[in-house]
């Protein structure tokens, strides 16, 4: 995924959240998110762009494998967010299109 023309963040979040497989609870987890707003992304216009990293609250829980499929953010402030996990080792680096729901 070539993203361009991305531009400053229109939202910068911080904070602790849940990280969910599926409905089953995964991770505690500490969040650091960007936020850009209609931006290209592969030559297509894309309405909302997260990116950022989380990590495993509980050191215990540091080396989490965090696999390969679609997991749900569930933020500090009440809404979610669909990612994919683009890198881990242990922090997992995040990308998502969907944008924000409650």
């Amino acid at each position: 995924m070539a993203v361009h023309q991305k531009g400053r963040a229109s939202e910068n979040l911080t904070g602790k959240g849940v990280v969910f497989k599926g409905k089953n609870s995964f991770v505690e987890v500490l969040y650091e998110l960007e936020v850009f707003e209609n931006i290209l992304v592969d030559s297509a216009s894309v309405k909302q762009m997260v990116t950022g990293k989380i990590r495993a609250a509980n050191k215990v829980d540091k080396n989490i494998l965090w696999g390969t499929g679609k997991l749900t953010l569930h933020l500090q402030d009440k809404r979610m967010l669909d990612f994919f996990c683009v890198n881990f080792d242990p922090e997992c680096d995040i990308t998502s299109d969907t944008g924000f729901y409650s």
